[in-house]
């Protein structure tokens, strides 16, 4: 199966964190899973370091990701066009980015913003 972590799973992923659930915690590790994050989860993160909401280092952290077999998904813009087509149950211009790539890709999305069902129950697992 093919894994796209919305940002806060991949923050709380790097960290370890109590929020991250078992379910979500298994899917990653299972070494039969491809596991991503988005081009826009690091722009998000880089965004909330610099109005000083995070405390991290970029190239640190990305690096830990690969090493934690969890590898990039660049923004393309077969990814761009399919915003179009989405309905408007999210504003948030990330997380519309990573369920259009979720779309386009395909894979599943792995949150715990629970408005994002909405898009498909199918194509997001809220953990």
């Amino acid at each position: 199966m093919k894994l796209l972590l919305d940002t806060h799973v991949l923050l709380w992923v790097s960290q370890d964190h109590p929020n991250l659930a078992k379910q979500a915690k298994e899917l990653i590790i299972d070494g039969n899973n491809y596991v991503y994050f988005s081009t826009a989860s690091i722009w998000e993160i880089m965004i909330k370091k610099r109005v000083s909401k995070l405390d991290i280092n970029i190239k640190t952290f990305v690096a830990d990701l690969y090493k934690m077999n969890i590898f990039e998904l660049p923004i393309e813009i077969e990814h761009i066009l399919k915003l179009e087509e989405l309905p408007n149950h999210h504003k948030d211009p990330f997380d519309r980015i990573l369920i259009a790539q979720a779309l386009a890709e395909p894979v599943k999305l792995i949150t715990h913003d629970q408005a994002l069902l909405a898009y498909s129950p199918d194509l997001v697992l809220y953990v």
